[in-house]
């Protein structure tokens, strides 16, 4: 007969229905530039301007929307006038170029081919606006393998004793103990 006691929730997630805590934005780390997917410029909200912040071991990487007037901002989405076909386009996806972000990336990583690696973004609900990347997680992939496995799915998820570190059990319905 199983029991609750059997279950120890300890390695449990919460799935959290709705939340966007999953997300197909991508970011490739090239050796010369990151490109952004398309994805990722769409969940950014097509910002003219984000803000990017490493760690100082170039395993982690946020990307957030910025303004214009900081000397942090770096240019981001920017449609183009097509004169072919009369319309602005937008672009497939964004590069930004700086050799010497990618290759202090690439010598911290410890990355020492040329390959291009592929990392998805991690969204959090605390701050939406923003895509985090675990350079630590980038893989060489190619295009019919890009896809996420199943296993990856359950890894956005957040643990349970994350969640009810500072929680306390609570029964409702009972009545209260007395010894009278």
């Amino acid at each position: 007969m199983f029991n609750a006691s059997a279950w120890r929730l300890d390695d449990f997630r919460v799935v959290i229905s709705g939340a966007q805590l999953t997300t197909t934005a991508t970011v490739k780390v090239y050796s010369k530039k990151l490109v952004f997917s398309k994805t990722a410029i769409s969940e950014l909200n097509y910002p003219a301007y984000v803000r990017i912040l490493i760690s100082e071991e170039a395993d982690r990487m946020v990307v957030l929307p910025h303004f214009e007037n900081d000397m942090t901002a770096i240019p981001f989405f920017k449609e183009t006038f097509s004169e072919d076909e009369g319309r602005y386009i937008e672009p497939r996806s964004v590069p930004i170029v700086d050799m010497t972000l990618v290759k202090g990336i690439r010598k911290k990583r410890e990355w020492q081919d040329s390959k291009c690696r592929t990392c998805y973004a991690l969204r959090f609900a605390e701050m939406p606006e923003a895509l985090f990347f675990d350079l630590s997680m980038a893989k060489i992939v190619t295009r019919d393998k890009l896809r996420r496995s199943a296993d990856e799915a359950f890894k956005t998820y957040p643990p349970l004793r994350m969640l009810m570190n500072d929680m306390s059990p609570v029964v409702l319905g009972l009545p209260p103990a007395s010894n009278q």
